[in-house]
């Protein structure tokens, strides 16, 4: 593969805040700094966003509007607020610290996963640490004999991949709670697997350190295809649909059509890539039906949803009657406005999937109901609703409907929201 050196991009003096709705970070263990790349091309937005405090940083995470990064030396989680203040750390190289050799972490619908690798401060060798977001420690499992010497987890398509770097089994699939369930890739393709990339709802990168590739596997763990770092760390498949990766050289862009790579930050300290994000209200549309009882109700969402489950999607239906019955639907084939009776439309294109139907609770006689549904945990209890598997940029549908006996109908609906699905 040729390999063309970039010159970096303009680097920006912004905090995350400041920032687009979403950029790629990456501590650099070298400088003991992390850095801003942009989520669409890869290139250079910050190359010091703020400091760290050392302790060979591996992984940077989103957790809520923190930003928690590992540290293989330190043995340890600090905690930042996205403009980089110290919130405190987890952990630490101290008797019943609890923690050794950290490598990459993962946040799946309000759990981190940490990969830990050994056993001093207490720990518990080869498994995966779970925390809640207070930084409370909630359980372990061991990934000893399935994935030794972990050093990637990710979220995929319920489930969590775990790689291995010491053994031959490369990367392994647990259940969310950490139950064991089979090999997802062995072969002398991947060698000392790291960090491991979505694309897509169905597509895996991971990082093969030891052979110098970055392995393209299907749903299934079948190789797809591969490139050539020199002994690849971390890989992030950007919104253009090239491969933002790191190695002991630094950071490169792979340019999938033209099968090169280009430098974009030249430092050997670039270690593992992920998200950081802010929350975005999905767009309305469409009209609402006002009840008999002069209720308009109002749908709306927190977040657009992660396909790998990054953050929390929660919908809510609010000024509902008081003591009805009702429930929330979608749909993924796009937007409709046909009149459902003389005040409510039909705002989804069939075929619809229902969600189980709810009491909206309140007050009988009152517009003080709601309805409230976790969009992840539905569509992972769920595996074979309408959408699934899910990919990044997948748009969707949502509407509620509500029971109004004196309506058209006997119901009512309210209007509706669009999704689009993030990695």
């Amino acid at each position: 593969m040729t390999r063309t050196t970039l010159i970096p991009a303009v680097v920006l003096a912004l905090s995350p805040l400041t920032l687009a709705q979403g950029f790629v970070m990456m501590p650099d263990s070298s400088n003991n700094r992390l850095v801003a790349f942009n989520a669409v091309d890869g290139s250079v937005l910050h190359s010091n966003l703020f400091p760290l405090q050392g302790g060979q940083p591996i992984s940077a995470v989103q957790v809520g509007n923190e930003i928690w990064v590992t540290e293989q030396l330190g043995d340890r989680i600090s905690r930042w607020t996205p403009t980089g203040t110290l919130i405190g750390n987890i952990g630490g190289q101290f008797p019943g610290g609890g923690l050794d050799n950290l490598r990459g972490a993962a946040f799946v619908d309000g759990t981190y996963y940490v990969c830990n690798a050994g056993t001093n401060n207490g720990a518990p060798g080869n498994a995966i640490g779970k925390y809640d977001t207070s930084g409370n420690l909630i359980g372990w499992f061991s990934t000893t004999g399935f994935a030794d010497s972990p050093f990637g987890v990710m979220h995929f398509q319920g489930e969590l991949l775990v790689s291995g770097s010491a053994n031959n089994k490369d990367i392994y699939r647990f259940t969310l709670a950490g139950t064991p369930l089979s090999v997802f890739h062995n072969s002398a393709t991947i060698d000392f697997a790291q960090q491991l990339g979505l694309s897509g709802c169905c597509e895996v990168y991971a990082c093969s350190n030891a052979t110098g590739s970055i392995v393209r596997l299907n749903a299934s763990g079948s190789v797809l295809g591969s490139f050539t770092p020199t002994q690849p760390r971390g890989v992030f498949v950007l919104e253009n649909g090239d491969v933002l990766h790191t190695d002991i050289s630094g950071a490169w862009v792979y340019d999938v059509l033209l099968n090169g790579a280009g430098l974009v930050y030249p430092t050997g300290g670039a270690r593992h890539l992920s998200l950081f994000r802010t929350p975005t209200a999905p767009p309305g549309y469409c009209t609402a039906g006002t009840s008999t009882n002069g209720c308009v109700a109002t749908i709306s969402a927190d977040d657009h949803p992660s396909v790998s489950l990054a953050h929390p999607c929660r919908i809510s239906v609010a000024n509902v009657d008081g003591q009805k019955s009702g429930l929330i639907f979608y749909s993924a084939t796009g937007r409709d406005a046909t009149p459902w009776n003389a005040s409510s439309f039909l705002c989804v294109k069939s075929p619809i999937q229902r969600t189980p139907t709810r009491s909206s609770g309140g007050t009988q006689g009152a517009c003080d109901g709601t309805l409230l549904l976790d969009w992840n945990d539905f569509q992972t209890a769920n595996a074979t609703a309408i959408g699934q598997p899910w990919s990044s940029g997948s748009v969707v549908q949502v509407q509620a409907w509500l029971r109004d006996p004196p309506a058209g109908g006997s119901t009512n609906l309210s209007n509706a929201v669009e999704l689009t699905y993030l990695p």
